[in-house]
C-alpha cells in the first residue's frame, strides 16, 4: 500500500495571517513551542512562511513589535499536494512544507519528523513479528523510535539490566535506561557506533545502527552481547 502525504502530515496545524505582528507571532511561538507556522490568506491559499528564525533576526535587527510579518515572512516558497507520495517528498530538501488540497488550500504541515515517524512504523510490524524468536537468544536487542523512545527490547535486554519482574522499557526514552548518549547521537547524524559498557559488573558489547530510508534516519537498532570473561 502506497503512503500519501495526507495519511502522514499534522493537521491540527497553527495558521498564521499577514497582519499578524512579530509581537503576536512571538506570543504563540512561546505559547505553543513550535518553530514555524504557514502564513495564509482569506481562503487559506499559502502566501509565505514565518519561522522561528524570522522572528530571531527581526529581534536582533530591532524590529518594532508592531511590525506585520508580511514584511518579514518567506514568499517563495514550496507546497506540495496531499496525494504527494510520502517517498517524494523526503527528497524535498525542505525541513517544513505546507500541503495543499486540489484547490490549493492549506490542509496540513509536513515535517521530516513526520516522515520519519511515517516510515519508522513501516518497521514496527515486522519487529514485532520477530520479537518470540528473538526472545531465544542471548543477544539483547532493542529498537528505538526518531523521538529516542523503545518500542521493542526483547528478553535479553531485561535480563542484562534486571528489569523487575512486571516492569517494562517500552516506551521509556533510550537514556533513560541505558548509560550512553552513542544511540541519540546515531538518531542525529545516521552514523553506527559501537562501544564497550558495564552493567552489574558485566561487560556488555554494544552495537548501534541507524535505519535509514532515502538517508533519512527513521530510528535505531541497538544490540547487545554479554562479552564478560572475555578478552576485549
Amino acid at each position: 500500500m502506497q503512503l500519501l502525504v495526507k495519511d502522514v502530515m499534522s493537521k491540527n496545524l497553527i495558521k498564521l495571517k499577514k497582519d499578524n505582528t512579530v509581537g503576536d507571532v512571538a506570543q504563540v511561538f512561546l505559547a505553543r513551542v513550535i518553530d514555524g507556522a504557514p502564513v495564509v490568506d482569506d481562503k487559506s491559499k499559502v502566501i509565505g512562511i514565518f519561522t522561528k528564525t524570522h522572528l530571531i533576526r527581526a529581534m536582533a535587527m530591532g524590529t518594532p513589535l508592531q511590525t506585520p510579518i508580511e514584511r518579514l515572512m518567506a514568499k517563495n516558497i514550496i507546497t506540495i499536494s496531499e496525494k504527494m507520495l510520502a517517498e517524494e517528498a523526503l527528497s524535498i530538501p525542505v525541513g517544513r512544507l505546507p500541503v495543499v488540497n486540489d484547490k490549493g488550500a492549506l490542509v496540513g504541515w509536513l515535517t521530516r519528523t513526520d516522515l520519519a515517524n511515517a516510515f519508522f512504523s513501516r518497521y514496527q510490524p515486522l519487529m514485532e513479528n520477530l520479537l518470540p524468536a528473538l526472545n531465544t537468544t542471548r543477544v539483547a536487542l532493542v529498537l528505538v523510535n526518531t523521538e529516542g523512545f523503545i518500542t521493542i527490547c526483547n528478553q535479553a535486554t531485561e535480563e542484562i539490566w534486571g528489569l523487575q519482574e512486571g516492569s517494562t522499557f517500552i516506551d521509556r526514552h533510550v537514556e533513560e535506561v541505558f548509560s550512553t548518549k552513542k544511540i541519540s547521537i546515531v538518531l542525529r547524524t545516521g552514523t553506527p557506533a559501537a562501544e564497550i559498557l558495564t552493567v552489574k559488573r558485566a561487560t556488555i558489547a554494544a552495537q548501534y545502527s541507524p535505519l535509514l530510508n532515502e538517508e533519512q534516519v527513521t530510528g535505531v537498532v541497538a544490540v547487545f552481547q554479554d562479552i564478560t570473561g572475555l578478552s576485549v
